[in-house]
């Protein structure tokens, strides 16, 4: 039974958008997804702006049924989820933890993307155990219990609504030359697409303009107020090997490299690259782990200006560099 149930809701979490896309066509334009569907693969070179119209409705489509999808998946577990465990044995590469089951350690690891954009720089935050949301019956990994607190269901519902109005925006100028076309009641063909979706909203005492101002508050709050959960940490039910204790030296093999890069836009519209000089070495440790974890280094290379260089020679030659362990299990790059 609790298959079943999850069967169907995976359906309704496919089919529900659809069905929304459908009811809002039909209601407003009188046309349905398919003719929609059709009259632009017949149309499709009247116009040359169709790929950048394709572009946005699947960018708003997906952001908008993907945040509102997360709040539904909240509802239903809520209803019908289970929790359970896994250990943490590090992050591989950027948001991506790696978790194992706490009954095998040396199980074949789990990768689970979360929302903390990091990676993890202390051998302290390994065999900590996490909590996931899953669905009752299944053994699916589920979700952590962290993505579905307050703030996070918060900031889904605020980016969704966010969303939505770019939609209806993208639905709109889709639709509209098909309804001119067909002559459909209550469309006055002497209007731009433009001017058309502008009277749509008057009644709604909004206008294009508001809706950009909108948008532009929501994103502001959702970025100062809401913060998104990262991975919490919780109690570390394994011991670590006796070899990590801070002084010592252990041997690591860099396994990847992040250049942290800030993206910003120049006077003419477009972006440009800025290398802040900041790196994060990515370290395997296997000795005397029940399989291998991993723990990165955080450095400025402009005061180590030799080490990226090296780290790649050695991720080329899966061979190890010498590290040594910081205060709080961090570690440190030994020249």
């Amino acid at each position: 039974m609790s298959n079943v149930y999850t069967y169907l809701k995976d359906a309704f979490l496919v089919l529900a958008p659809l069905l929304l896309i459908e009811l809002f066509l039909r209601s407003v334009y009188q046309i349905g997804q398919l003719k929609l569907a059709i009259w632009w693969f017949k149309n499709y070179d009247t116009v040359d702006y169709l790929g950048v119209l394709v572009i946005a409705f699947f960018f708003t489509y997906f952001s908008f049924f993907a945040t509102f999808g997360h709040i539904f998946q909240a509802a239903s577990l809520a209803f019908h989820g289970e929790t359970h465990t896994l250990i943490y044995i590090g992050e591989k590469s950027k948001n991506k933890g790696l978790y194992v089951s706490p009954d095998n350690l040396k199980s074949p690891p789990i990768e689970y993307s979360d929302s903390s954009d990091s990676y993890n720089y202390s051998f302290s935050t390994l065999f900590t155990k996490t909590q996931f949301k899953r669905d009752k019956g299944t053994d699916r990994l589920g979700s952590t219990v962290e993505s579905f607190s307050a703030m996070s269901l918060l900031s889904s519902f605020l980016v969704g609504l966010a969303m939505l109005l770019p939609l209806v925006g993208v639905l709109h100028t889709l639709a509209y030359p098909i309804v001119i076309e067909l002559g459909v009641s209550g469309f006055n063909s002497s209007l731009s697409t433009l001017d058309a979706f502008q009277a749509m909203l008057k009644p709604w005492g909004l206008s294009i303009g508001k809706l950009v101002a909108i948008n532009i508050a929501i994103f502001i709050l959702v970025m100062i107020v809401v913060k998104l959960p990262g991975r919490s940490i919780g109690k570390q039910v394994f011991d670590l090997p006796s070899s990590i204790r801070t002084g010592e030296t252990i041997s690591g093999i860099p396994v990847e490299i992040e250049r942290e890069i800030n993206i910003s836009r120049n006077l003419n519209g477009g972006t440009e690259e800025t290398d802040t000089g900041f790196r994060t070495i990515v370290f395997q440790f296997t000795q005397d782990f029940p399989q291998p974890v991993y723990v990165s280094v955080y450095y400025d290379s402009r005061q180590f200006p030799g080490l990226e260089d090296r780290a790649y020679e050695h991720i080329k030659s899966q061979s190890p560099l010498q590290l040594k362990i910081m205060e709080d299990l961090k570690i440190e790059v030994i020249d």
